[in-house]
């Protein structure tokens, strides 16, 4: 690797280095905790042994399970697509013919409510900070925040799993274990709403209640759709 390369990446080293959103990792809490609610709703209240008890909380943990192993590589293989979409527009703006072309490769880059307002000045100035950069490698890599990022997400679906199902671990009554177990649901659905409503522009307490209706819903579905 060149010395120009190496500068490269010492001075952006922080840019391939982001943690995961708090959002995203809300958002796969909320999954795990309504995939283990369609496990535990489908208990049966009256007949239900602790040996079904159990099967259903070893099933809802295995698929859990899975599901944060395959989240983690969507996750993983997200990161390099973003990251080799940044490498191509980098490469674009060196590979192209005139100021007029790059600086339309450069405004697609951006949402299209910045595009708008955008002036052709500001795009001038950017474009010829950009070009000052050395020309990016080819392929796009994986570095061990990918693969911390990857690891938290799997951990994130599959811990959802304990809250939902803890009540039928300590309580022997299943009815009773199952209204607290769905009480605990719809809690922790109303705080991730809540808490996403905080992070973004609506209104956090109906977005919490919007996540227990939600929550709610897709549970129902899934059971009558056979999940």
């Amino acid at each position: 690797m060149t010395t120009e390369k190496k500068e490269f990446w010492k001075k952006y080293k922080r840019q391939y280095n982001q943690p995961l959103d708090p959002i995203d990792r809300l958002s796969e809490l909320i999954y795990g905790v309504i995939m283990t609610l369609t496990f535990t709703c489908t208990i049966s209240l009256a007949t239900a042994g602790q040996q079904e008890i159990k099967t259903a909380l070893w099933a809802a943990l295995g698929c859990n399970t899975a599901w944060g192993i395959i989240d983690a590589l969507v996750i993983l293989m997200g990161n390099i697509f973003d990251r080799g979409k940044r490498f191509k527009l980098l490469s674009s703006l060196h590979k192209a013919n005139d100021t007029q072309s790059a600086n339309a490769i450069l405004k697609e880059a951006f949402p299209p409510i910045v595009a708008e307002i955008i002036k052709p000045n500001q795009l001038d100035n950017i474009r010829k900070n950009l070009l000052e950069l050395p020309e990016p490698p080819k392929k796009a890599f994986v570095n061990i925040y990918d693969i911390k990022n990857a690891i938290i997400v799997f951990l994130l679906v599959v811990i959802s799993t304990f809250p939902v199902a803890f009540p039928f671990i300590i309580i022997s009554e299943p009815i009773v274990a199952h209204r607290l177990s769905n009480a605990v649901a719809l809690l922790l659905l109303f705080s991730f709403g809540f808490f996403l409503g905080r992070k973004t522009y609506y209104n956090p307490t109906i977005m919490g209640l919007g996540f227990m209706i939600l929550g709610g819903l897709l549970v129902l579905m899934t059971i009558a759709l056979g999940g």
